[in-house]
């Protein structure tokens, strides 16, 4: 046997030829190697989510609470999805324009307390849940009918609540995954909730089946036929983590070289009468003793023994590599939740006109996104319901039903941008040359042109009686061309 056949032997490779053989052959991304590990089975979405629900929601609780960061983004969402105004309904009837403004004030009047327990309107619903989604990754919504003056109230359910580790087949065909029932097309058919919640033993918590009609349930469809949604933060929550950690450990290191002023030096050479005067005449402090009560206070500088000296270490913590690598780090955390470094860590120090634009245009579009799915997923579904009950409780008393007089349009925030003079000049050539309306472009600012119609009417009304007149609305100057 040659020394080749023993090296090749001794390594494990018993045929070079098939070896150069696998290493061309396939794709190297489904290879398990020392430099790439990745979980290489294929599973359900619901069976990955069965094991790692709790520890995921458990872990975004967690960093909600004590990373700045993720508070950060929980409130950027809640800011950009729903704004501060909540996501507003203008009803869109043509041409009947006292039905809409019937059926808007009816909604304004609901929504000043959607709750049953009295304490939240619609618009710090929303935001409670556009929180609660980005932390638990989903929301539970139970349509509380004939409740209220308007016979529809909303009860936000913990998500713990819904026990994930109910999961059978029934005898009816459907199935329960997840504390979700289902049929055979996966379409939720029932909810298996609790009447408390799991960890509070005062509530005696019992499972009950509530009907799918009666309740709404939103997340992220990530995964085909996934039943339960995941924390948005999920892909970076490691990242988040140990930046915390990281931070936390870099500050606890330089209070503790600020704290360590000097170093008192020169007890060796001292010579035995200047260690009795150290330790006094009675020699019962050691010199140990003495020399760890010269402390400092801030502003003072207390003396030393005669023939000691004090030497003051470099401090080397915070590092000077610290502020990049959190940046580095912050950098693809921020990619992971669709959102821009410069919003997420409040960071414009390097930023300018062209590079804010370029980060904003699609992190924009992610919220754009966002929006949409809410307003399709809960907005629609609580309006029709709303405007059904309305109308049997005969709050709202208009021919043809709720189908002819529920015709909601949503206008959620909207966002200048960084130069807004030149949004407003574009927002005015596009309504002079027919490419807009007065309704798109006002209700991207949160505004119904209705009302601002009636206002400014109202206002030169009342400036034409008082003999006041009113600016000439301004055009947009034309961009003029470039001298030579």
């Amino acid at each position: 046997m040659s020394l080749k056949t023993h090296i090749r032997k001794w390594l494990g490779i018993t045929d070079p030829r098939g070896v150069y053989r696998a290493k061309r052959g396939g794709f190297e991304a489904a290879k398990q190697q020392r430099y790439l590990s990745f979980f290489n089975a294929l599973e359900a979405a619901h069976n990955e989510r069965l094991r790692d629900l709790a520890a995921l929601r458990a872990h975004s609780r967690d960093l909600s609470k004590n990373s700045a960061y993720m508070r950060a983004f929980i409130d950027l969402a809640a800011t950009n999805i729903v704004g501060p105004e909540g996501i507003d309904l203008e009803n869109n009837i043509p041409n009947r324009e006292d039905w809409n403004d019937l059926v808007e004030a009816a909604w304004h009047e609901w929504g000043q307390c959607v709750t049953p327990d009295g304490r939240l309107s619609w618009v710090e619903f929303q935001h409670l849940a556009i929180e609660t989604l980005v932390t638990d990754g989903e929301i539970f919504i139970r349509l509380l009918r004939g409740r209220g003056p308007f016979g529809l109230e909303l009860e936000l359910i913990d998500p713990d609540r819904v026990d994930h580790t109910i999961n059978r087949a029934m005898n009816n065909g459907r199935r329960v995954i997840m504390g979700i029932e289902v049929d055979e097309w996966n379409k939720p058919c029932a909810y298996h909730i609790r009447t408390a919640h799991p960890a509070d033993p005062g509530g005696h918590p019992e499972r009950v089946v509530i009907p799918a009609g009666e309740i709404l349930h939103v997340y992220a469809d990530e995964r085909i036929q996934s039943v339960r949604g995941i924390p948005w933060a999920t892909p970076c929550m490691i990242q988040l983590n140990m930046l915390d950690r990281l931070w936390k450990s870099s500050l606890a290191t330089a209070n503790a070289e600020a704290d360590r002023i000097g170093v008192i030096k020169g007890m060796a050479s001292l010579t035995p009468d200047d260690r009795e005067a150290i330790s006094g005449e009675n020699a019962t402090e050691t010199t140990a003793t003495v020399a760890s009560e010269l402390t400092t206070e801030m502003a003072t500088f207390m003396g030393i023994p005669p023939g000691m000296d004090v030497d003051f270490p470099p401090l080397r913590h915070p590092n000077q590599f610290l502020g990049e690598f959190t940046k580095f780090l912050l950098k693809g955390v921020a990619s992971g939740l669709q959102v821009s470094y410069h919003t997420l860590a409040g960071d414009v120090a390097e930023a300018n006109y062209s590079s804010l634009r370029a980060a904003l245009l699609p992190e924009r579009d992610a919220w754009r996104r966002r929006q949409t799915a809410i307003i399709a997923k809960l907005h629609n579904k609580v309006a029709h319901i709303w405007a059904e009950m309305a109308w049997l409780t005969g709050k709202i008393i208009l021919p043809g039903g709720p189908a002819a007089f529920c015709k909601p349009i949503w206008w959620p925030r909207s966002w200048d941008w960084v130069d807004p003079l030149k949004d407003i000049n574009s927002a005015i050539l596009a309504i002079n040359n027919d490419l807009s309306t007065y309704q798109e472009e006002l209700g991207k600012r949160g505004l119904d042109w209705r009302e601002v119609f009636r206002q400014r009417a109202a206002e030169q009304e009342y400036a034409d009686s008082i003999g006041l007149k009113l600016p000439t609305p301004i055009a947009p100057e034309p961009k003029q061309p470039p001298t030579k």
